[in-house]
């Protein structure tokens, strides 16, 4: 789509899909036949900024484990940084954790290492949120594009690690 054009929908604005998703996905809203509404949570988190905190730094990530997996390990090695990396730092950093930690992936019937390039693209799944809520900051050119944690992000980012270490689980197993 072109630049110029004005957004119409959700599918022309990748934040605004982000966004969505998001909310979806903790429970804020829900789609009645073809409206967005909120729910009772939605509406909770909409008048209380701690609350709405609080559901950020606790559903910062989701997916299944290797999505997580991912997720968490680009925000401790983020967190770790004290100058903003390059875009490509993260995904290799945790793939070489991912290695070091036996992740096997199956294609084809053979098991192996997870690619580079599938790490990359969870990861960049993983920070649509983030970016979407501005907690990371780009800068550079397409080329050399460097990453970083705003301040609210590195907040977030301890409180959703801290509640993951440390906040009650979610299923019983």
């Amino acid at each position: 789509m072109p630049l110029d054009r004005p957004v119409k929908n959700e599918l022309d604005d990748r934040v605004l899909l982000d966004l969505r998703e998001w909310l979806q996905r903790i429970g804020a809203v829900r789609k009645h036949k073809a409206s967005l509404r909120r729910t009772p949570f939605g509406r909770e988190i909409a008048t209380d900024p701690a609350g709405a905190w609080r559901a950020l730094t606790r559903k910062l990530v989701g997916g299944d484990e290797w999505e997580r997996f991912v997720a968490e390990t680009g925000l401790l090695f983020f967190l770790a940084q004290t100058e903003p990396i390059s875009d490509n730092a993260a995904p290799v950093f945790i793939r070489n954790c991912a290695i070091e930690m036996g992740w096997q992936i199956t294609r084809d019937g053979i098991s192996g290492p997870p690619p580079l390039r599938d790490v990359s693209w969870t990861f960049i799944d993983a920070r649509h949120v983030w970016d979407a809520w501005a907690l990371t900051v780009t800068s550079g050119d397409w080329g050399n594009r460097r990453i970083s944690l705003t301040d609210a992000g590195q907040a977030a980012a301890l409180g959703y690690l801290r509640h993951v270490a440390a906040g009650p689980n979610d299923t019983p197993w």
